[in-house]
C-alpha cells in the first residue's frame, strides 16, 4: 500500500556547518513549505552560534518555519540530577536536552495532523558516519536520513559556500580551531585535543568545565574524569586538573600518548 502521508522534511541544526548546510539543500529539494529547521538548545552555545542560526534562518527565510526548543536545563545541571558523568555509550546530557526535546516536537507535530510523516535530517558527514547507526536507532521508527554521507563535501568547500555563498561569517569556534561549533567549547566528549584547544582559547571554560569534574568526583563519584590514558593497552582516568598541570602547562607533547581518545563531538542531537 502506498504510503499517503504528507511528508515534512525536519532539519535538526547544531549550530555549526554542516546542519546548515543539509538545510540549504533541503530546501532547493522540497522547498520551505514542507521544511523545518529545528534546533534543541542546551543553554551552553557559545554566543556566536545564535548569531549563526539567526542569520542563517533568516537568509533562507525560513522564520515561520524554524523551531527553537529548550528543556531549560544545562548540561552541568543533567550531569548532577543523573549521578551521570561520562558514559561511552550515552551521554545523558544530548539524550535529555536534545533527543527527549526533538522526540516531543515529532509528537506535538503528528498530534496536530496525524497525515504527516516526519523525516529527520542530520549533518553527518563521512568521517562520522560511525554515529549515523546509533542515532537511526535512537530515533527508530521515524526515518532518519544523512545526505553529506551520500554526497559527502569538506568543510572547506562549506566553509567557502557559508560566506562567499550565503554571505553569513562562520561560527567563529571554527576559526579557533575547534572541529565542532558545539556547546561552547564544553563537549566533556570532546578528547584531549578538544580541551587542549579549549585552554588555549578559552581557559576560563576550560576552568568551567574541570571545576565541575572535581565537583562531581567529590560529590558523587571519586573513581570517574573526563579523559583517559590508553597508553600501553591500559585505560587509566585523568582528570581535567591533571591533563593541565601535566601535560598542557607541563609541557607534555600528548601525539600518540592518548590512543582513541581525540574523539570529536559525540552528541546525539
Amino acid at each position: 500500500m502506498t504510503d499517503t502521508k504528507k511528508q515534512i522534511h525536519i532539519v535538526l541544526l547544531s549550530g555549526g556547518l554542516s546542519s546548515a548546510f543539509v538545510l540549504e539543500n533541503l530546501l532547493k529539494t522540497h522547498g520551505p513549505e514542507d521544511t523545518i529547521a529545528l534546533f534543541t538548545d542546551p543553554l551552553w552555545e557559545d554566543c556566536d552560534n545564535y548569531r549563526f542560526i539567526n542569520q542563517t534562518i533568516k537568509h533562507f527565510g525560513l522564520n515561520a518555519n524554524f523551531e527553537h526548543r529548550k528543556d531549560g536545563r544545562t548540561p552541568e545541571q543533567i550531569f548532577f540530577k543523573t549521578r551521570l558523568l561520562l558514559s561511552r555509550q550515552i551521554a545523558k546530557c544530548s539524550l535529555i536536552l536534545k533527543t527527549e526535546q526533538t522526540i516531543k516536537f515529532i509528537k506535538e507535530l503528528q498530534q496536530k495532523n496525524k497525515k504527516v510523516k516526519p523525516i529527520l535530517y542530520f549533518g553527518i558527514g563521512i568521517d562520522e558516519e560511525h554515529r549515523a547507526l546509533n542515532i537511526t536507532s535512537r530515533y527508530s521508527p521515524v526515518e532518519c536520513r544523512f545526505p553529506l554521507l551520500d554526497k559527502p563535501i569538506t568543510k572547506n568547500e562549506m566553509w567557502w559556500t557559508c560566506e562567499q555563498g550565503w554571505g553569513i561569517k562562520v561560527p567563529r569556534m571554527y576559526e579557533m580551531g575547534f572541529t565542532h561549533a558545539n556547546c561552547g567549547g564544553r563537549c566533556i566528549k570532546g578528547g584531549h585535543e578538544h580541551f587542549k584547544t579549549l585552554y588555549r582559547v578559552w581557559p576560563e571554560r576550560y576552568a568551567e568545565v574541570e571545576d565541575i569534574e572535581r565537583r562531581f568526583r567529590e560529590q558523587i563519584n571519586p573513581n570517574i574524569a573526563i579523559l583517559r590514558d590508553r597508553t600501553g593497552g591500559g585505560r587509566r582516568y585523568i582528570t581535567l586538573t591533571e591533563f593541565r598541570e601535566r601535560y598542557i602547562e607541563g609541557g607534555i607533547n600528548i601525539d600518540g600518548l592518548f590512543q582513541g581518545e581525540n574523539l570529536p563531538c559525540e552528541c546525539m542531537f
